[in-house]
């Protein structure tokens, strides 16, 4: 199946498994808005909570992930770093 789509196998394992996430986490990531150069969930955010089998301890981490700040891309970060710079490269 990974090489049907063309993406690396361990990706895509990693991915399926999200899908063992509370109902309840599943509905509020795909009920969020897009936010521009940062990311509400990775994929490697949420695998601690993959790896917890009961429900109920998912949504307690959840819910301590949700207060954790969010962190910006470093690619973005350079990115609007050097076009406030005027495109050199940043120091």
């Amino acid at each position: 199946m990974a090489r049907e789509f063309g993406i690396d196998p361990v990706l895509l394992a990693r991915m399926v498994r999200l899908a063992n996430l509370a109902p309840e986490i599943q509905e509020h990531i795909r009920a969020l808005p897009p936010v521009a150069g940062q990311c509400h969930f990775t994929e490697r955010r949420l695998r601690p909570l993959v790896r917890l089998t009961d429900w109920a301890a998912q949504m307690r981490a959840f819910r301590e992930l949700l207060l954790k700040p969010l962190r910006r891309r470093k690619a973005n970060l350079r990115s609007r770093t050097t076009a406030k710079n005027g495109n050199k490269s940043p120091p």
